[in-house]
């Protein structure tokens, strides 16, 4: 099993899936698919995890949980520093995601990502890591123009209003 120490998603319209670059110390990068089934069910998971994590003040309701989590999502979104994608070569490993496994502490989450033929690859996100990975997971849902009824609220209100351009005829 390999540990994932950074990895680039990208929505590849061609193969309607995201594509996962991943850097692996000691050994080349590789290319993991993951298709929008097996997000629907991964992403449910991950963001009742941070729910339940929540943060240091207690909710006083569901509404101002909500407030706390688009905020916090806001913050590691702002928080992301621009850095060079992970380029993966052509011909280097390559594999479909069949299911992810789920482990977590009270501050961390770890996925392990496998295919059919036993490759596996893993990826451990603190908090701030993982909401900034599903800030990117979620900007890729959108340009993939998928049914957001996975995506909560306070996911969506989170995400920055894009500047489209008005053109009058």
């Amino acid at each position: 099993m390999t540990p994932l120490t950074r990895i680039t998603a990208e929505y590849v319209a061609q193969e309607d899936r995201i594509r996962l670059s991943g850097e692996r110390a000691g050994a080349e990068p590789l290319t993991i698919w993951v298709s929008r089934r097996l997000l629907n069910r991964l992403l449910p998971v991950l963001l009742q995890w941070l729910e339940r994590s929540g943060g240091t003040l207690p909710a006083v309701n569901l509404s101002h949980a909500e407030t706390r989590q688009s905020f916090a999502l806001q913050a590691a979104r702002a928080g992301l520093a621009p850095q060079a994608p992970v380029r993966v070569k052509q011909g280097a490993e390559s594999w479909l995601a069949q299911s992810v496994d789920f482990a977590s502490t009270t501050s961390a989450v770890r996925l392990t990502f496998k295919a059919a033929d036993d490759q596996a690859a893993t990826l451990a996100l603190n908090s701030q890591q993982l909401r900034q990975w599903l800030s990117i997971l979620h900007d890729l849902w959108l340009k993939a123009e998928w049914q957001g009824e996975v995506w909560p609220q306070w996911v969506r209100e989170a995400a920055p209003v894009t500047q489209q351009s008005i053109v009058m005829h």
